[in-house]
C-alpha cells in the first residue's frame, strides 16, 4: 500500500440508475455508436459480465418491472457521480427522438460544445398543449334535508354526517332497493324542505326558470308546457294556501296571496303569447289537411299489432323495464287511435275499470240476448266496454277495448311485480320505478313512430280526430 486508500465511486441515487438503465437498453439496440462505448465502460458493481449488456435486470437497482403507472417520478436533472459537480439533463424516455439519443447520455458542457462545431443539438421534449374543452357532466346539489347544505353526493354525506337521524339508521337496515328507495325520499324531503318558489322576492328568478324551461335549442317557445306550468302555480297557490291556514301558518298564508297578485299582474306579459300559440296550432290541426294518410295509419296499426303478438306469445322471455315500456306504448297507441280519443284520456284508465271492463260489467246480458242480428252479437264478442270519467265533467265517456288487445294487457297486468312497479299505483299504463302517475298517449305514439324508422317520422297519426279500425 502506498499510503492512498482505493476508494469506490460515489453511489448513484435510484433516479439515475433507473434512467441511465433505460438509455442504455434502448441505445444497444439502435446500434448507434457512443464515446462511451469506445472509451470502455466504468466499474459497475452490479454488473455481472462486463461484456453483456443486458445482464442488469431491473431487480438489481430496486426497481419494480411491472409498475406502469404514469405518476412514476422522474427528476428533472440529476447529480453525476463524478466530483466534479456537473450535471446530466434527463429527458422523458417516451418522448426523446430515437435518431438523437447519441447526445441524450452527454453532459451540458460537452453537448454545448459540441453544437458549436454544427453537431446535432440536444433533443427537445415533445409536449403537448392541446385542451380538452369538452365539459363533463356535473352531478346537481341537492339540499340536505337536516343541515341544509347542498350536496352533490348526498347519499354519502347523509350516511357520514348524519348517521344517527332516525330516518337514516331505518334506511341503512334496508336492502339495496328499498335503501335506495328511503334515500330518494329523503332527498325530496330536504328539496320540498327548501322550496321557495311562492315567495315575492325570487319571483323574477320563477320567470327565468319559466323562460328557459320553454324555450327550445332553436330559440322556438314551447306553448304547451309554458301554459301548462302557469296553470300548475295557479293549483299550488290554492293547495298552499290551504294548507298555512290549516296548519296555523296565517303569516305564510298572507305571503301565498301577495305572491298570487304578483301573478295575476305579470300573467300576461309571461303567457300571453303561448295562449295565443295554443289556439292557433288547436285551429290548425281541425282542418281536413292536417289528417294523417290512411296509408300510413293502415302501416301503424299492423306495426302496433304484429309487435304486440311477438311480447305477449314469448313465455320464455324474462321481461325488464324497456319492454314493458314497449308494450305499454303499443297497448296506448292502440286504444288512442281506435277509440280517436285525447291522448291523455285512455292512457288514464285504471285497473279498476280494466277488471269491470275484463269481468262484463257494463254489458246487460238480458239485452245481448234480445239481439237477434248476428253483426250485433258478433261486436258483442269482439270487444270489452270500459267506462271513465271524461275531461273536466262528472259524465261517463266510453272505451272500446279490441279483442286483439286483451291478451297483451293481460300480459302487461303479469308483468308489473317483475319490473317493481308502486302497488300504490292504481293507473293501468302505469310509470316504472316509484312514480304514481300514468303514462302520456301522445308520447306513446310518438315512440311507437319513432320504433317503426324514418319512413313515418313526419306523420302525425296521433291526432284525436283520426279513427282506426
Amino acid at each position: 500500500m502506498d499510503g492512498h486508500t482505493h476508494r469506490l465511486p460515489k453511489p448513484k441515487s435510484r433516479g439515475e440508475r433507473m434512467v441511465e438503465l433505460a438509455l442504455s437498453k434502448i441505445k444497444s439496440t439502435s446500434d448507434l455508436p457512443t464515446k462511451q462505448d469506445e472509451a470502455g465502460t466504468s466499474f459497475d458493481p452490479f454488473d455481472i459480465d462486463p461484456e453483456d449488456p443486458f445482464d442488469v435486470g431491473s431487480w438489481h437497482y430496486g426497481v419494480d418491472a411491472d409498475d406502469d403507472s404514469s405518476d412514476a417520478y422522474i427528476p428533472s436533472s440529476v447529480p453525476e457521480s463524478s466530483d466534479n459537480g456537473e450535471e446530466s439533463e434527463v429527458f422523458p424516455i417516451q418522448e426523446i427522438d430515437t435518431e438523437k439519443l447519441s447526445t441524450a447520455t452527454k453532459t451540458v458542457p460537452e453537448a454545448r460544445e459540441e453544437s458549436d462545431h454544427d453537431v446535432c443539438p440536444l433533443p427537445k421534449v415533445v409536449t403537448s398543449n392541446v385542451l380538452n374543452t369538452t365539459r363533463e357532466k356535473k352531478k346537481p346539489k341537492r339540499p340536505c334535508y337536516y343541515c341544509g347544505k347542498e350536496q352533490s353526493q348526498l347519499v354519502r354525506h347523509l350516511t357520514r354526517k348524519h348517521k344517527m337521524e332516525d330516518a337514516v339508521v331505518a334506511a341503512l337496515k334496508l336492502p339495496k332497493m328499498e335503501q335506495r328507495r328511503a334515500f330518494e325520499k329523503i332527498r325530496k324531503d330536504g328539496i320540498l324542505k327548501m322550496n321557495n318558489v311562492l315567495e315575492r322576492e325570487h319571483f323574477d328568478t320563477l320567470c327565468d326558470s319559466i323562460r328557459d324551461l320553454t324555450t327550445g335549442e332553436n330559440g322556438e317557445i314551447k306553448a304547451g308546457l309554458k301554459l301548462k306550468i302557469g296553470y300548475v302555480l295557479k293549483k299550488l297557490i290554492k293547495t298552499a294556501k290551504g294548507y298555512y291556514i290549516q296548519t296555523n301558518g296565517m303569516e305564510k298564508s298572507v305571503e301565498v296571496d301577495r305572491f298570487s297578485a304578483v301573478l295575476d299582474l305579470n300573467w300576461n306579459y309571461i303567457f300571453y303569447t303561448a295562449q295565443v300559440m295554443c289556439e292557433q296550432r288547436r285551429n290548425t290541426l281541425r282542418k281536413p289537411q292536417a289528417m294523417p294518410v290512411e296509408e300510413d295509419v293502415s302501416k301503424l296499426r299492423a306495426f302496433i299489432l304484429n309487435e304486440m303478438q311477438k311480447l305477449s306469445d314469448d313465455e320464455l322471455m324474462k321481461w325488464n323495464h324497456h319492454d314493458f315500456v314497449k308494450m305499454r306504448n303499443l297497448i296506448v297507441s292502440r286504444l288512442t287511435m281506435f277509440n280517436a280519443r285525447r291522448g291523455g284520456e285512455l292512457a288514464r284508465l285504471t285497473l279498476q275499470e280494466w277488471e269491470e271492463a275484463a269481468n262484463n260489467s257494463w254489458v246487460d246480458p238480458q239485452l245481448v240476448q234480445t239481439v237477434k242480428d248476428p253483426l250485433e252479437k258478433a261486436l258483442f264478442e269482439q270487444f270489452k266496454w270500459a267506462y271513465q270519467a271524461g275531461k273536466g265533467s262528472k259524465k261517463l265517456v266510453p272505451i272500446l277495448i279490441p279483442i286483439d288487445t286483451v291478451k297483451p294487457i293481460m300480459k302487461l297486468i303479469e308483468q308489473r311485480i317483475e319490473v317493481e312497479i308502486s302497488d300504490a299505483n292504481s293507473f293501468l299504463f302505469a310509470n316504472t320505478g316509484t312514480s304514481l302517475d300514468h303514462a302520456v298517449g301522445w308520447q306513446c305514439i310518438k315512440a311507437v313512430i319513432k320504433m317503426m324508422g324514418p319512413e313515418l317520422e313526419k306523420t302525425r297519426p296521433s291526432d284525436c280526430r283520426q279513427i282506426q279500425t
